[in-house]
Parts: structure tokens; sequence; C-alpha cells
């Protein structure tokens, strides 16, 4: 079984969905983007937390979120080992963050983050400390299988428990 998301009816796809290839549909597709004015839209550089501030401030709205950001987001919370500080889930697409960074979400606890990038395929270098493999469907739907969910879930809590622990010690 697989999570899927329908987005055959969304407006803004290059291409039809058979012929989908572009990365940048699947981590909107996934994550939605951030909610930038007209101006920010060409924000330019900025230093990695500078960009991490600016895209907790221009997140799209929760109710748009896709059923596996939830469904991700609650594996994460129940692995953590801090359970007194919510686990919070952010998108960067379309942010300097993702621009300049390779981020196109991340996930904060308590201050300690792990940073997600989605792929249509493997990749040798990542920048962020998870990759996430996606897909599309024949309707066009964002596919992300339970195991890949499961896993991505594993690495951002060990990533957000790592630092909690290390901080404790």
């Amino acid at each position: 079984m697989s999570l899927q998301e329908d987005f055959s009816k969304e407006r803004g796809w290059r291409k039809t969905p058979d012929t989908i290839a572009y990365g940048s549909d699947v981590e909107r597709a996934l994550f939605g983007n951030a909610s930038l004015a007209r101006g920010e839209k060409d924000a330019g550089y900025m230093p990695f937390e500078q960009a991490l501030e600016f895209a907790k401030k221009h997140q799209p709205n929760l109710l748009a979120r896709s059923r596996t950001v939830k469904d991700l987001r609650m594996k994460v919370a129940a692995l953590c080992s801090d359970t007194t500080v919510p686990v919070k889930f952010f998108t960067a697409v379309g942010t300097p963050l993702d621009t300049f960074h390779g981020v196109d979400a991340f996930f904060e606890q308590g201050g300690r983050i792990a940073t997600i990038d989605v792929s249509l395929r493997e990749k040798e270098a990542v920048k962020a400390d998870v990759l996430l493999l996606a897909s599309f469907g024949k309707e066009g739907e964002a596919v992300v299988s339970e195991e890949e969910v499961l896993s991505a879930a594993r690495k951002i809590a060990e990533r957000l428990n790592a630092r909690h622990l290390s901080r404790a010690a």
C-alpha cells in the first residue's frame, strides 16, 4: 500500500501527468509552495539560518497539507524521544532554502532541525539530512511508498533525537 495524493485537477503542471519529469512538481505536490508575495519570489541568496527563518515565516495553509506530510509528521513524532515538545513541519519549496541550500522541507523540534530533499531519483550527493524518493502515478498523483515514508521518518527522528540526547549529555 502506498500513500497517494491526487493532483490531477491542480493547475500549473508543466506537462500532462503521464509525461511529468520535473522534481519541482513532486516537491509542490507533496510539500506545497511557500506563501511568497510577488517581491519575495526573487529574494536572492540568504545564509542557511536566515533562509530557514524566511521559510518558517512563509508557510501555506496548514489544512492544505498532503496526506503524505501528515502521515510523515505523525510517524516522526511517534519516534521522537522528546514527547514534551511538538514536532513541526515546514515547507521550503520555492524559498532560498530550497534554491540555494537544497532543502525542500524540514522538521523542527525544540530548536532541533532535520532537513529533507524530495526527488524522483536517487542522488549521489544530497545537501539535506534525508532524501525522500517519490514518483508520479499514471493519474498524476504524487506517490511515496509506505516503506519510504517509514524509512524517512526513522532517519528524521534519529536526527532530532541525536541532537536532543547530545544536548542532554
